[in-house]
């Protein structure tokens, strides 16, 4: 019953196939490490190099519909780097799948702890939302408020995506 497979890194061109083969669509990701040294020359030059490596690998492929560059990025490191340094490694990917893949919606898996980062750069909104964390929201707003939080204020008009939920282990 489902149509589309989300993967944490680069797909290989087996799964890319199998997933063609059998009509179903392929959320592409590179595994731009989350607790990063954002701010960090050599750490955006390897996010840089390995972003290039997937888009190439994966752009031929009609059943890729869009691109992930990080799940849920470590507020400890957005921190240490600064906002603006994070961003900028934001718009740095995003110019590079650009260059190469300049038509497939571009998005980060992000969640509540780092939500107040601008979502503006991003075509789709994929949000992480879990049951249980945070309690703050989802004790006092409940899950059904908590996610029309998420779509009212975060995605502001964008698509959203919820690209985690339930119980995550």
């Amino acid at each position: 019953g489902f149509n589309t497979i989300r993967v944490w890194g680069n797909a290989p061109e087996e799964l890319l196939l199998t997933a063609m083969e059998y009509d179903l669509y392929v959320i592409q990701a590179v595994w731009v490490d989350p607790g990063g040294a954002f701010g960090y020359s050599g750490f955006i030059a390897q996010s840089l190099g390995l972003t290039r490596m997937m888009v190439k690998s994966s752009k031929n492929y009609p059943n890729v519909i869009m691109y992930l560059v990080m799940n849920e990025p470590h507020v400890d490191a957005v921190m240490k780097a600064g906002v603006d340094k994070t961003l900028e490694l934001y718009r740095e990917i995003i110019k590079a799948i650009r260059e190469l893949d300049p038509d497939r919606p571009i998005s980060i898996s992000n969640f509540v702890s780092t939500s107040w980062l601008d979502q503006s750069l991003w075509d789709v909104i994929c949000f992480n939302a879990y049951g249980y964390y945070p309690r703050t929201m989802t004790r006092d707003l409940g899950y059904e408020g908590y996610l029309r939080w998420i779509k009212n204020d975060l995605a502001s008009g964008k698509p959203l995506l919820i690209t985690e939920y339930g119980y995550s282990v």
